[in-house]
């Protein structure tokens, strides 16, 4: 009779443990796969040029002039000024530039991107995903987003100067 009484005990101990030692387990791993290492990103600083390709119900942009500066590049994102042109000079603004961008860089993938357009009458956000092209480092980001012109689903890419 003792000995069934002992293993009774220890079913109980080990039943009230085991859940304990799951939940940890289970919640330790989780959250390794979602760290960002920080990386040195200060060579991606720098002037841009490249194309805006995309569709909208109403006109196809085909390789469309663009030109950008990153301006920062800490805790894996990198900020800028974003202009039409080929040239850095402003397009459609009455400001300096053109829009404004942030990327947030995970190695060698762009993990969420954002432009915010300023065009005169035509503001806009676009927002995208994409990576950072092997030999270049030039950013190729599929973008979508509406403008006056209507919904955009297309691709930028900027190369490094």
């Amino acid at each position: 009779m003792k000995q069934k009484k002992i293993t009774r005990k220890g079913y109980h101990v080990f039943a009230l443990i085991l859940p304990f030692l799951l939940l940890g387990v289970m919640g330790c791993s989780s959250d390794d796969e979602n760290k960002i290492v920080d990386q040195d990103l200060t060579y991606l600083k720098g002037n841009y040029v490249g194309t805006w390709n995309s569709k909208t119900p109403i006109k196809d942009y085909v390789d469309y002039p663009i030109s950008a500066r990153v301006l920062t590049s800490d805790n894996n994102e990198l900020t800028g000024t974003f202009f039409y042109t080929r040239n850095f000079s402003v397009c459609c603004s009455d400001a300096e530039y053109d829009g404004t961008f942030t990327a947030k860089i995970d190695g060698k993938v762009v993990k969420s991107f954002r432009l915010d357009d300023i065009q005169r009458d035509c503001e806009a956000v676009f927002t995208g995903t994409g990576t950072l092209r092997e030999g270049d480092n030039a950013l190729v980001v599929d973008i979508t987003g509406t403008d006056c012109k209507g919904a955009h689903v297309g691709q930028i890419i900027l190369v490094k100067q």
